[in-house]
């Protein structure tokens, strides 16, 4: 395995577990579109793999069969031989894996699988033959599968109810980037941004791989935005208009359910969803939720006190799409420039900071050093005495403590002045409220920079920065 691909850690460890089991393994790696996860398997396992194919979009059988011959010579260094089935592929695929000589397992990575099922083709059969009857019984393969049409891939391999149903041996969701690794990222590319710039990028574009190699070196990150999200000739100016369409079949729904989210800043409960979309309760929509909260589009969580699970919309591209980009051909192409440091950005940017502290809370919990601590986050909304309250995150831990997180993304240190002081107490109070009486409350700020000092600011119990985050 090769030691020099950026980041992805938890997955290069788990391709690392398969890779040395005493068995053979059928690994699924899913994750959104663009996240890296073709990349990852071709450059990590790239000395121990022995045979790639990659399904072919909108294709047909006869095509696709007539490719895996191609290939399958390529390795074996023989002229092509017709291939009558998919039955036949996975034969003669078997018959080259056998006479291969290799002192490991032999990876074998089936890309883009989605593709190669069209109708009445017969590929999951022969699929489920190659793994039931002939793979599963040796100790020396390692599957790797994965495909960009997401719901294909839970319907047809992780919930498939079928031939291969409990045939995976192990599931290797791909997240985006963290911050770390976009910052490891950017360094491997030869660029040297701040991390205040990091943090910007990452609340348009998210950790997405494909979305940050847009941002050119030979341009400023402002610059870089507004040539590939809003000049019509930029790399991801049409991003959007694929992105569902690409990962979900009946993606319309998906759609439905995103737009609907799209406007909602903490989210809408199954209920309301239902409302809004017109979409009838059950399957339909359990599916939909299911699979883009598996794929990082949304997360599920319940507000403190409260029963109902809310669903909000966490993929940073596709908030920043529906927050400036879904009308842009009303506006000037040099846009993200000109808005920099203005009231709309530093609105946007505040927003997109809860959300970015929210998905770092693991590294948020080692800079508080409790890492070994049990922490359930919370959003918390009250209507009371003392107010309508919002509170953006709440770790209620384990050792009798609560934290109370505010996020504050600025250009300097933020000051808390008299008016924030006074919202602080009422958040302070609702929580209160809330928690059982043995339970202490420690005030922490998440900022940009850090907090200036002043009689406001002792009430504060913990100050993080960005760095922090990292």
């Amino acid at each position: 395995m090769k030691a020099n691909v950026c980041g992805r850690q938890i997955a290069k460890e788990a391709l690392d577990k398969y890779y040395h089991s005493g068995q053979s393994e059928f690994v699924a790696v899913f994750g959104r579109r663009r996240v890296g996860k073709t990349f990852l398997i071709r450059e990590y396992m790239e000395d121990e793999m022995v045979f790639q194919f990659a399904g072919m979009a909108n294709s047909t059988t006869d095509k696709q069969l007539q490719r895996f011959a191609q290939t399958l010579s390529h390795y074996t260094g023989t002229e092509p031989a017709a291939i009558t089935d998919w039955l036949d592929a996975f034969y003669r695929l078997e018959r080259y894996l056998e006479h291969i000589p290799s002192s490991g397992k032999k990876v074998v990575f089936i890309d883009e699988l989605p593709w190669l099922d069209t109708p009445r083709s017969g590929f999951i059969p022969a699929l489920e033959a190659f793994w039931n009857g002939w793979a599963s019984a040796r100790k020396d393969i390692l599957l790797i599968v994965c495909g960009s049409v997401t719901s294909w891939m839970m319907d047809n391999l992780i919930n498939n109810h079928g031939g291969l149903y409990g045939r995976l041996t192990g599931q290797i969701p791909l997240a985006p980037f963290t911050l770390a690794e976009c910052e490891e990222y950017f360094l491997s590319r030869g660029m040297h941004l701040s991390r205040y710039e990091i943090c910007e990028a990452y609340m348009i574009f998210g950790g997405i791989p494909y979305y940050l190699n847009a941002i050119d070196p030979q341009r400023s990150l402002a610059g870089s935005v507004d040539f590939a999200l809003f000049n019509p000739n930029g790399p991801l100016y049409n991003e959007y208009d694929h992105l569902f369409p690409a990962m979900f079949r009946r993606s319309e729904n998906y759609i439905k359910v995103v737009h609907a989210l799209a406007d909602r800043q903490y989210g809408m409960t199954r209920g309301e969803l239902l409302e809004h979309t017109h979409m009838t309760s059950g399957e339909g929509i359990t599916r939909v939720l299911s699979n883009l909260e598996r794929c990082g589009f949304i997360r599920r969580y319940s507000p403190m006190g409260g029963k109902e699970k809310y669903y909000q919309l966490v993929d940073f591209y596709v908030l920043f799409y529906h927050r400036f980009l879904k009308d842009r051909q009303k506006i000037e192409p040099a846009y993200w420039t000109h808005i920099q440091r203005t009231s709309t950005f530093y609105q946007w940017a505040g927003t997109r900071f809860e959300l970015l502290a929210i998905q770092h809370a693991e590294q948020i919990k080692r800079a508080l050093k409790i890492e070994g601590v049990q922490t359930d986050m919370y959003s918390l909304r009250t209507y009371g005495s003392h107010g309508d309250t919002q509170i953006d995150a709440v770790l209620q831990r384990a050792d009798n403590t609560a934290n109370l997180c505010e996020m504050k993304f600025t250009e300097g240190l933020y000051t808390i002045d008299k008016s924030e002081d006074l919202n602080l107490r009422n958040r302070l109070q609702a929580l209160r409220e809330l928690l059982p009486k043995r339970m202490s409350i420690q005030l922490t700020f998440i900022t940009s920079y850090g907090l200036q000092s002043n009689p406001y600011s002792n009430q504060v119990t913990q100050t993080l920065t960005m760095d922090d985050l990292f």
